[in-house]
């Protein structure tokens, strides 16, 4: 049974429940074992897995104990970025709400959560090898990337801007133009 069963069988209960109340006959057994029921698949429907999972050893080793200890060179090989620019970029992101928690359980640092972003964009490792090497869940690769990106995204409005003084325009407009893109949009 899966969970969109047990959901829907709550469902149907609560239903049946509200259709009951409204009638006149009432059987006491038949509450009873309705309520049983509902118990169960309460208890059901709080569980996070049906069926038994294999646990997965995972250590997070790599990220505090090897990337510290990396030159500036290895460090832009690995994360194509230099350090620097890599500190900067967590000091411009870290504020953003997306990276506020929003319940009781912690958020990992920015900075974790930015090197899972720019190795899955920056190398050429799936998915498997990233939440591997940092000791995290596949779908928690996924939630850094999507939080990074949405970061990078509120914060476009302070980096992306179109020129503002007219020789830096006519520098844009040619470099446009010699691509042979959008000479109406930018002459607007």
């Amino acid at each position: 049974m899966s969970k969109k069963d047990i959901e829907y069988a709550l469902i149907l209960l609560t239903i049946q429940d509200l259709n009951d109340s409204f009638d006149s006959f009432n059987d006491d057994e038949l509450d009873n074992n309705n309520d049983l029921i509902k118990e169960v698949l309460l208890a059901l429907s709080s569980l996070r897995y049906l069926v038994p999972q294999n646990y997965i050893p995972k250590s997070q080793h790599w990220y505090y104990e090897i990337l510290p200890l990396y030159d500036d060179i290895r460090f832009k090989k690995v994360l194509q970025m230099e350090r620097q620019q890599f500190n900067k970029l967590v000091q411009v992101l870290q504020n953003d709400t997306v990276f506020q928690n929003k319940g009781n359980k912690l958020q990992a640092p920015v900075e974790f959560q930015l090197v899972i972003f720019l190795r899955r964009l920056g190398s050429k490792d799936d998915i498997l090898s990233i939440y591997s090497q940092f000791g995290i869940c596949e779908g928690t690769v996924i939630l850094y990337i999507n939080h990074v990106i949405k970061a990078i995204r509120n914060k476009k409005l302070e980096f992306v801007q179109w020129p503002k003084n007219n020789n830096n325009r006519a520098i844009v407009h040619a470099g446009f133009q010699a691509i042979g893109g959008f000479r109406i949009l930018l002459e607007q």
